[in-house]
């Protein structure tokens, strides 16, 4: 109604193509937000909406170029920044399960790039930024040989400088980086142990995010299971149980969440059997409306 009044109202039109994207009708937003940028090319928010857009309709090129232009006049926003975090991130694992593999490890790093600007730049917004840093190390981890490995051993070198004397109470008796030689090629355990330090750091600057803590005691669990499967027999057994308290502490304040559920399932799934079948009950029991095909079949192995 208020178009109709008047046509080249440049803020009726940014709100339009905002209530579009929040609806989900990405293609009517695009447009909306597009007829804003002519009105007002010069408007970095109607850029900023624009890619955010792009990124939700999985246009991942085009809304980095978008979110990229916003830093020639604001090279420090911190929601610019996240943003192309984000979506160099969602680039990375689109990459990686298309076969991409070399350009997924390329994306990863330029997500942790990007958000230790964020870090330098914009302290208040740690938490979230430490919580991207652990995802893009903890996914590069998996790939088993690095196209290029300099790269990823300046980032992961990066983040152990920064991190290699803010291990918590959490971690200090278990856990330890592996020392990083110039004569021996990074690994994907480096990049693991990186994700690690850096999900147990978030929770130190994000501790009065009440409402974060769940999932970043889940995330730490899961991280540092991933790194006991790595290591020898016997030796890790401080670390699995302490795995296996992070994840009853995530569960005693979210309860209703059925990932941790079945995190804890997995966790105990060889030597703990009627734990695990218990927690994948629990799992199936939060959410039966969907096809829990995961927590079905490991029920039904534990029952073989």
């Amino acid at each position: 109604m208020a178009l109709r009044a008047d046509v080249d109202d440049q803020l009726s039109w940014l709100r339009l193509g905002e209530a579009y994207s929040k609806a989900g009708r990405h293609v009517a937003a695009l447009r909306a937000l597009g007829r804003a940028h002519e009105l007002q090319p010069d408007d970095w928010m109607c850029t900023y909406f624009i890619g955010e857009v792009q990124r939700q309709a999985g246009r991942l090129p085009e809304a980095l170029a978008s979110f990229q232009s916003i830093l020639v006049v604001r090279p420090t926003e911190a929601g610019v920044l996240l943003s192309i975090a984000q979506t160099h991130l969602d680039l990375a694992r689109h990459e990686r399960l298309t076969g991409f593999v070399a350009r997924a490890e390329q994306s990863f790093i330029s997500c942790v790039d990007v958000m230790l600007i964020a870090i330098r730049e914009n302290p208040g917004y740690r938490g979230v930024a430490w919580k991207m840093v652990a995802d893009a190390l903890f996914e590069l981890s998996v790939i088993t040989v690095f196209a290029d490995e300099n790269n990823v051993r300046a980032a992961v070198t990066t983040i152990c400088k920064l991190l290699q004397d803010q291990s918590s109470a959490r971690l200090a008796s278990i856990f330890k980086f592996t020392a990083l030689s110039p004569d021996n090629p990074v690994t994907g355990l480096n990049a693991l142990e990186a994700a690690v330090a850096a999900y147990d750091y978030r929770i130190t600057v994000g501790s009065s995010e009440e409402a974060a803590l769940p999932s970043s005691l889940y995330d730490l669990a899961v991280a540092l299971h991933e790194w006991i499967l790595k290591q020898p027999p016997g030796t890790t057994q401080q670390a699995s149980e302490a795995a296996n308290s992070f994840l009853i502490q995530a569960l005693q304040k979210e309860p209703g969440n059925d990932r941790f559920w079945v995190a804890l399932g997995d966790l105990h799934f060889t030597q703990k059997p009627k734990l695990s079948q218990h927690a994948y009950v629990k799992a199936i029991e939060v959410d039966n409306k969907v096809g829990r095909t995961h927590d079905c079949y490991n029920l039904n192995l534990i029952s073989l």
